[in-house]
């Protein structure tokens, strides 16, 4: 009786165990084997439990199969890849498709390109009308006010006059020269070869006076002049100084842009004027120390023959144009739309582009005005 009762405390140990064992195993979902169990596979045969270890696997194994065999009948039929199928099959317009697919990609793409183009072009022609809104507002207000408040608008436009003009003589006065001997020095190699000099006067005409000169003289006042009006504007409209003139009933327009207008104006006409004297004396003293055969009295009559009175109406009208561009856009540019510091950079990159964009423009302008003329 006592052995009974020890065997039977120690099996209830053994079950109380084994239910703490079955908890924690039961959360790894792994089945821990009952102490009967255990020993009775101690006991058995090695080659009776190994068979009953590869049928547990072969149930498993098997039952898997089943359910994938069942997942796969339910399954919705998939198809073979494109490159696999033969043009007999049901699948044979998969080619097609796809050079439709990559013939509408590139529609989307060639239409995204002529959109950007479109946007671009909608937005250069929108800054344009703004700069002729801006153009006819200043002149409006140039024919108006001209004489209005004279002791403080007019020292303002000879300070322009100053800063954009005379400052610049002695640069205009280097480049002439230099222009003029490159001009001459090119010509009278080429012209002496065919027994051409009497065409120097000729060549002098159509490339100083007519084409390089003004271009030249307006880049020049666009490099000195044209950025430091884009800087000192748009720095007084980023510091709010132009609503101050505003709130004092002073017009932004006839203070600030008005005496730039005229006196870049004036700026180019009288540089350029400059610029073509020099580089006519320069060119002569070029020709005098080569020994060319050409005498003061031959080549002042060449440059009278050359020049017409069309010339002096079109040189006067391009470089006023010129110089009032130039003060146009840099006005537009610093003043017309709200400026942050850090943006005055940027804006003056602009201005600078536009401003050549539309001296350029013009200049052909009135390049077809000498061929037609």
């Amino acid at each position: 009786m006592g052995r009974q009762d020890a065997n039977l405390s120690l099996c209830n140990t053994q079950q109380g165990s084994f239910a703490a064992w079955t908890q924690l195993a039961g959360s790894r979902r792994t089945r821990l084997p009952l102490w009967g169990e255990e020993t009775a596979a101690t006991h058995a045969s090695p080659r009776r439990g190994r068979g009953r270890s590869r049928g547990r696997l072969r149930g498993r194994v098997k039952g898997k199969l089943d359910t994938a065999t069942t997942a796969s009948n339910h399954a919705p039929p998939q198809h073979p890849p494109c490159h696999q199928r033969r043009s007999g099959t049901n699948y044979h317009g998969c080619e097609y498709m796809k050079a439709a697919s990559n013939l509408n990609q590139g529609t989307v793409a060639a239409r995204t390109r002529m959109e950007l183009l479109g946007a671009r072009i909608f937005d250069t022609a929108e800054v344009f009308k703004e700069l002729a809104a801006f153009a006819v507002i200043t002149l409006g207000v140039t024919l108006t006010k001209f004489n209005v408040s004279k002791r403080v608008v007019h020292p303002l436009i000879f300070a322009q006059i100053w800063n954009a003009g005379v400052r610049l003589l002695p640069m205009i006065g280097f480049i002439g020269a230099a222009f003029g001997l490159l001009i001459v020095g090119q010509t009278v190699g080429l012209l002496t070869k065919v027994g051409a000099q009497d065409y120097i006067g000729t060549v002098m005409v159509t490339v100083i006076v007519r084409e390089l000169g003004p271009l030249l003289t307006a880049l020049i006042v666009l490099a000195r002049a044209g950025t430091s009006n884009v800087v000192e504007l748009g720095t007084i409209r980023a510091l709010g100084e132009v609503e101050a003139l505003e709130s004092l009933g002073i017009d932004p327009v006839h203070y600030l842009v008005m005496p730039r207008v005229i006196g870049l104006a004036t700026a180019v006409f009288c540089l350029t004027t400059y610029l073509v004297l020099i580089a006519i004396a320069g060119g002569y003293v070029f020709a005098f120390v080569q020994d060319v055969p050409l005498t003061l009295t031959n080549y002042l009559e060449q440059l009278n023959n050359a020049l017409r009175w069309e010339d002096f109406v079109l040189f006067a009208l391009k470089t006023t144009l010129f110089g009032s561009i130039i003060a146009v856009v840099s006005c537009y540019h610093g003043l017309a739309r709200p400026l942050r510091v850090e943006e005055i950079s940027q804006v003056t990159a602009r201005a600078v582009v536009e401003s050549v964009t539309a001296c350029v423009l013009l200049d052909a302008l009135f390049l077809l005005g000498y061929m037609f003329g």
